[in-house]
């Protein structure tokens, strides 16, 4: 039987849930929560969907900008994004749960299924042209409106007609963590661009170096923060510089405390902010 989205909206997610998946979805939301970059937040949420809606045979993310037209993908299987976005291109116009979310704007944890009959689908060109040759079956998909303009979506594929209330409940249940984590990344990854003026597409890394030196930071805090200015996760700045994630977090600790902030957004904007402002000593700075 079709899962049925106006039982689900008079039912409490508790008594949907069971223990261990409650568990399991909170161990997803703090993983998603601790996503240090964009990059890193894309991985996280197909690797979380993946793990709580089993069996699943893919997951894939989107997010597109309604305003500009900008879209980005990527898929867990290893197949091109790109190439997936171009096939999809010519048949998406039937994709039963995208006319419903257009339609409606509810981007609520809804499946294929939900909407029409298997044979119903199976007579589509969407099926028979795209999710056939990928041995998609039925799909979940969550949709998230984020700042007005932008919208994320994160769906998993299953080789099986159906989806359960709670795998419907587990997917839903990330929604606020996911809108809550890119509005932050996205809001460290602006201003890493632009703040105050400053572009770091124009600014050098080497001119913020000797900004951040000039006040008070150590050669080393100074190149841990200007890869944090440019959007880079702790992981990629220990990758990069060749310490450890820990090392990292410890010179982040110290930053914070000589730059008078208490997160990585304040700490960013105070970096760049930096590049303009008078210095302590006679040091001539970009």
């Amino acid at each position: 039987m079709p899962f049925s989205r106006e039982n689900d909206a008079t039912e409490d997610v508790n008594s949907v849930l069971s223990r261990d998946d409650l568990q399991a979805m909170l161990s997803g939301i703090n993983r998603l929560l601790a996503s240090e970059s964009l990059e890193d937040l894309r991985q996280v949420a197909m690797e979380v969907a993946v793990e709580l809606i089993v069996p699943s045979s893919s997951c894939a993310w989107t997010e597109c900008n309604m305003s500009t037209g900008y879209s980005r993908g990527c898929i867990n299987t290893g197949e091109d994004p790109a190439m997936m976005s171009q096939a999809m291109s010519s048949v998406v116009h039937q994709h039963p749960v995208i006319n419903a979310f257009l339609e409606t704007g509810d981007g609520s944890a809804r499946a294929i299924s939900d909407i029409i009959s298997r044979c119903h689908f199976r007579a589509l060109d969407l099926y028979r042209c795209f999710y056939r040759k990928y041995r998609t079956e039925d799909q979940l998909c969550l949709t998230a409106r984020v700042d007005g303009d932008w919208v994320l979506g994160l769906v998993v594929n299953r080789e099986t007609w159906g989806f359960t209330p709670s795998e419907h409940a587990l997917l839903q249940g990330l929604c606020p963590a996911l809108i809550a984590t890119y509005t932050k990344l996205r809001c460290i990854r602006e201003l890493s661009i632009n703040s105050n003026g400053v572009n770091l597409t124009e600014a050098s890394r080497s001119c913020l170096v000797r900004a951040l030196r000039a006040h008070g930071l150590t050669p080393r805090e100074a190149e841990v923060l200007s890869r944090v200015c440019e959007g880079l996760g702790n992981r990629a700045v220990a990758v990069e510089l060749r310490i450890s994630e820990g090392t990292v977090r410890k010179h982040l600790d110290r930053i914070f405390l000589k730059l008078g902030v208490n997160n990585r957004t304040a700490c960013v904007r105070a970096a760049l902010g930096l590049i303009h402002s008078p210095v302590r000593d006679n040091s001539v700075v970009c």
